[in-house]
């Protein structure tokens, strides 16, 4: 835009065009359907059992059975990370046009600061949801959440015992190589979950593994056979940027496979990245939705200067400074994903 305007040319301002990379949901909207828990500590801890199915005795009539002992339990602890994201407004923020504001008609300092909180709030709540939609995906996909500071180093990480180890082919056993069958892949991964009674009935894989399977020669030779029905290839339209893509159905083992293609945005390198990479493939059963996410007790001080701790998702605050004028709006969180059935997906790395 020119830095000057001529009085003599006419002109209209039409509505701007604002460009946001659409948020990702997919994984805290699939594997975390269980209800939210709210905590009044940081600290969040509970205690979890296994059993195996209970078997009677074989006894005699008139000899009574000996008492079954009673299972031990452990108990588990973890501290909720601590995520936050501000904005501020200044008085050089009130003096001059923002986004989308019309050029010719006046717009007081109250209007605008009004404009640029709203505008604030949003931004802070989105920037919250995308951190807790990263933990869930690092829960699945890594069995760990990574907590880095401003730096991008990792300060520390939140790790779930009990997580099944993904499977990584490597050398000659590596999808796309001459020999190698996608197939077996896919039965060992279901037939890993099937061994601790969980049946998979979807699997979600980058673009290039899918490439793999659907260019693999025992694929194509299974399904043009006349007499059996093995699978169907039939790739659906893709909807939005962050929905899932239909792309196959197998009858052995009974899975359909999606394709998900959503990016996010490094906060310290700026650039996009795939969630889900290109090579890995991720199996699941119905049990593994059933995750649950938790929030840990934030403590701040509110209009009348008493600490108070706040339960909740997201906890907002406005301070202000006279000196130099600043208004502060700020949101925090303390959010963590927990698995309820850790064992109820798998995970593969194919080349």
């Amino acid at each position: 835009m020119s830095e000057y305007i001529s009085r003599y040319d006419f002109r209209e301002q039409i509505e701007g065009v604002r460009k946001v990379q659409p948020n990702p949901t997919l994984f805290r909207q699939t594997f975390f359907r269980g209800p939210e828990f709210y905590s009044a500590t940081e600290n969040i801890e509970w205690d979890e059992i296994r059993e195996g199915a209970p078997m009677a005795k074989y006894i005699h009539p008139r000899i009574p059975a000996a008492p079954t002992e009673r299972q031990g339990f452990k108990t588990t602890e973890l501290t909720t990370p601590f995520i936050q994201e501000a904005r501020i407004i200044t008085g050089d923020n009130l003096l001059r046009r923002q986004f989308n504001e019309n050029i010719y008609q006046l717009v007081s300092p109250a209007e605008r600061a009004q404009q640029l909180r709203n505008g604030d709030f949003a931004h802070c709540l989105n920037a919250i949801d995308n951190r807790i939609e990263q933990q869930c995906w690092q829960m699945m996909l890594e069995g760990r959440v990574e907590i880095r500071n401003e730096e991008g180093t990792v300060d520390a990480f939140v790790e779930f015992e009990g997580a099944r180890p993904p499977i990584t082919l490597t050398g000659g056993n590596r999808w796309g190589q001459v020999g190698v069958s996608t197939h077996d892949t896919l039965i060992e991964m279901f037939n890993h979950l099937a061994d601790d009674d969980y049946i998979s009935r979807i699997a979600i894989m980058g673009e290039g593994a899918y490439r793999c399977i659907q260019n693999d020669p025992d694929i194509l030779k299974k399904m043009d056979l006349l007499r059996a029905q093995f699978g169907e290839i039939r790739p659906e339209p893709q909807l939005s940027p962050t929905s899932l893509i239909y792309k196959l159905a197998l009858l052995d083992p009974a899975i359909e496979i999606y394709v998900y293609r959503a990016k996010y945005t490094d906060p310290i390198t700026k650039l996009s990245r795939r969630i889900l990479p290109d090579n890995m493939v991720l199996m699941y059963a119905p049990e593994a939705t059933e995750n649950r996410m938790m929030f840990g007790a934030v403590t701040i001080i509110d209009d009348n200067n008493q600490w108070v701790r706040v339960e909740g998702r997201y906890v907002p605050e406005r301070r202000i400074i006279k000196d130099p004028p600043t208004e502060r709006l700020q949101v925090t969180s303390r959010p963590l994903p927990t698995p309820r059935y850790n064992a109820s997906w798998q995970v593969a790395y194919v080349y």
